[in-house]
């Protein structure tokens, strides 16, 4: 649509396009191609001129996993299989189908009237996270960002630094990472939910510590666990 046509990639990356957060052909019970969810948002007005602020918005990784589709000519699943899961052998990884027999799946899970129960089912999933994983390779890929694979140092260093809004200004958000200092040393992160899950996950780059939390409870605060952890690494480390 023409009002999109100022937007950059890095403003989809960083969350600062001014698209509406969620697109309206979105529904949790059923599976649509990523571009019709993408244009059930153009007749939506932008809710701020692009780079004016920050605001979290699902609809731009759709937009963003269309490109690499289009550019590349594979579905963007295949294209992070590709480029960045096989290569770095994290073959527990792969973009969620809920439909697909996978093994060792974790069922997620809430809280409701004082006893657990079976999460609300949810069959479509979204380019803007989605991933199964586990620890083992979890470890792999925070252990790669420290290499010049799947990504050079200087592309990482843009990628975690906080954004430049037009005022001149930023945001501590880089391109898919929370960025700040916490006990007085810098982090990069971000957390991430779906029905029946939680996870959470502080890197600190300088500190080559790392902790990350996967929960599968809907109510879980895997945020906290993560700041509790690293800030006893940290005072250890002195």
């Amino acid at each position: 649509p023409e009002a999109w046509k100022p937007i950059t990639l890095r403003q989809l990356l960083s969350h600062t396009a001014g698209i509406l957060r969620e697109g309206p052909a979105f529904e949790f019970l059923r599976t649509k191609p990523d571009i019709e969810v993408i244009r059930s948002a153009y007749a939506r007005p932008l809710e701020f001129a692009p780079g004016e602020k920050w605001q979290y918005c699902n609809v731009c990784y759709f937009a963003l996993a269309e490109v690499i589709t289009r550019v590349s000519g594979t579905a963007w699943p295949a294209f992070l299989e590709e480029r960045i899961f096989r290569p770095l052998g994290m073959t527990a990884t792969r973009a969620t189908s809920t439909f697909d027999i996978v093994s060792h799946r974790v069922r997620g899970y809430d809280w409701r009237e004082g006893v657990y129960r079976n999460s609300d089912l949810q069959v479509a999933v979204r380019p803007s996270g989605a991933l199964l994983s586990n620890v083992l390779d979890l470890a792999k890929w925070d252990g790669a960002l420290y290499t010049e694979r799947p990504l050079a140092g200087a592309i990482k260093e843009q990628m975690w630094s906080p954004i430049r809004l037009n005022s001149g200004g930023t945001h501590n958000y880089g391109f898919g990472w929370e960025t700040g200092v916490f006990q007085g040393r810098r982090y990069v992160g971000h957390g991430g939910s779906l029905a029946g899950f939680r996870s959470h996950y502080m890197r600190f780059p300088d500190s080559k510590l790392s902790v990350i939390v996967l929960t599968n409870l809907d109510g879980a605060r895997p945020n906290v666990i993560t700041q509790r952890v690293a800030g006893q690494y940290l005072e250890e480390a002195g």
